[in-house]
């Protein structure tokens, strides 16, 4: 239950945000999920709730109530321009969906995003968003399928015997080509201490259809996720920047490039990588508590 306080303070944030009214019953309000700019600074991710905005509200993703849904935005505009399907994933005031998390991937030239949304023990909804045709397609099932045909092929009796008690997760994705894509598949069986599988997947999908590319037992090097997850964070900070400022981060990033090139050693170029993603990722959070601050006026 949440306290008065609390109620307070979502009725502050409601009124800040322009959207209170004698009709808050029926009225649609919509929020901003500010780390998932595009790089282009386009598009982002929102949600958006039917009714009451209070968090004893708030409806589970689990839950067959559609009155929270998650939507591609255009953020000049605040336009919704996509609905994603089945999404029903919320942020509100620091607080989020119990054991539920989103994580997302853009390609480099916007055109392409990954959502995932994950639950405690598993992947719920992973989707590519596609701008340019503006069309999203939820494709956890496929892959899921995909991943328990190859480990009944290597995952040997253990796998076999159990097969219907394993949870799968895909995480970490990242954009290998136009609608391809790596990611992290786990199989599981919570609490249990044996029988759990790791692979690293490569999906194309640009047919109707999802299909298993490549599979492995390892996944990029250190230093190839480490840069991997640099570009990241740095294509979800030059999204949140004003003309200028992109500007102004792009070249301080040809500066940094020339002086990683320029370290001897994979050590010393690995420790420049990782106070560059600290670096970047302060930034770019306390960018999106600044947008979210404003909102609040």
């Amino acid at each position: 239950m949440v306290g008065l306080g609390s109620r307070w303070k979502l009725g502050w944030l409601l009124v800040a945000f322009g959207i209170a009214s004698s009709t808050q019953a029926e009225e649609q309000r919509r929020f901003v999920f500010w780390d998932t700019v595009s790089p282009n600074g386009k598009y982002a991710l929102a949600w958006t709730k039917t009714g009451s905005v209070a968090l004893d509200d708030m409806p589970s993703p689990y839950s067959d109530d559609h009155s929270v849904q998650n939507w591609l935005i255009e953020l000049d505009s605040r336009k919704l321009a996509l609905l994603l399907p089945d999404a029903r994933y919320w942020h509100l005031e620091g607080y989020r969906p119990n054991h539920f998390s989103m994580d997302t991937v853009w390609s480099n030239d916007s055109s392409s995003l990954l959502v995932v949304v994950e639950s405690k023990w598993a992947t719920e909804q992973f989707i590519i968003v596609d701008t340019i045709s503006l069309r999203a397609r939820g494709l956890a099932e496929s892959m899921r399928k995909a991943f328990i045909q190859l480990l009944r092929r290597d995952g040997g009796a253990l796998f076999k015997k159990r097969a219907e008690q394993y949870m799968f997760t895909f995480s970490a994705p990242w954009f290998v080509g136009r609608n391809r894509f790596d990611v992290n598949a786990n199989a599981s069986i919570p609490k249990a201490t044996e029988g759990e599988f790791n692979y690293y997947l490569t999906f194309d999908c640009n047919s109707n259809q999802v299909t298993l590319e490549k599979s492995s037992v390892s996944g990029p090097d250190a230093s190839e996720s480490s840069d991997r997850e640099l570009n990241q964070v740095y294509r979800s900070l030059i999204g949140l920047l004003k003309p200028a400022e992109r500007q102004a981060l792009v070249e301080e990033e040809r500066t940094w490039i020339a002086e990683r090139d320029s370290a001897k050693g994979s050590q010393a170029k690995e420790k420049l990588v990782r106070a560059r993603i600290e670096e970047l990722t302060k930034r770019r959070d306390d960018r999106v508590d600044e947008l979210s601050a404003a909102e609040q006026q």
